[in-house]
């Protein structure tokens, strides 16, 4: 308990969004049930509140449906990122999605077959991006699930 106390304090601190997403890994780490409630007080806080609110739809203590207000104009974007050129080493790849992020954005990066995955086991941001999203460049892969 101490130690999910104390990495919820980290959390809180680092300004770095690559280290906070790191610090709530290992706040998983440490255990879902004990870290939940620390995190869910995290998610009244304008600064930590999409992350985590990831976290908790991510271990299945919210459901995907809380990722998406449309009325609530303070919640962040996803911004869908597929590229197989995407670096497989996860810190590599927060780095390179989250160096330039300013305001309420919240950058995902998939492979394509990471994509392909995700779509075929129903991830709210596949099928959101199916259904809603706004493509810049290139196409949304398509194919077999």
């Amino acid at each position: 308990m101490q130690a999910a106390r104390e990495m919820a304090g980290a959390v809180h601190e680092l300004e770095d969004a690559d280290l906070a997403i790191l610090a709530l890994m290992l706040l998983a780490d440490i255990g879902v049930e004990v870290s939940a409630p620390m995190v869910r007080e995290m998610a009244v806080e304008p600064r930590l509140r999409a992350l985590a609110l990831c976290w908790l739809v991510d271990h299945g203590l919210e459901p995907a449906a809380t990722l998406y207000d449309p009325g609530d104009l303070e919640a962040f974007t996803d911004v869908l990122v597929i590229s197989d050129a995407l670096p497989s080493d996860a810190r590599a790849r927060l780095d390179l999605l989250w160096r330039h992020v300013a305001g309420p954005v919240s950058p995902v990066g998939w492979t394509q077959p990471e994509y392909q995955s995700r779509r075929a086991r129903g991830d709210p941001i596949a099928v959101e991006a199916e259904a809603v999203g706004i493509t810049v460049a290139g196409a949304l892969p398509t194919g077999q699930v």
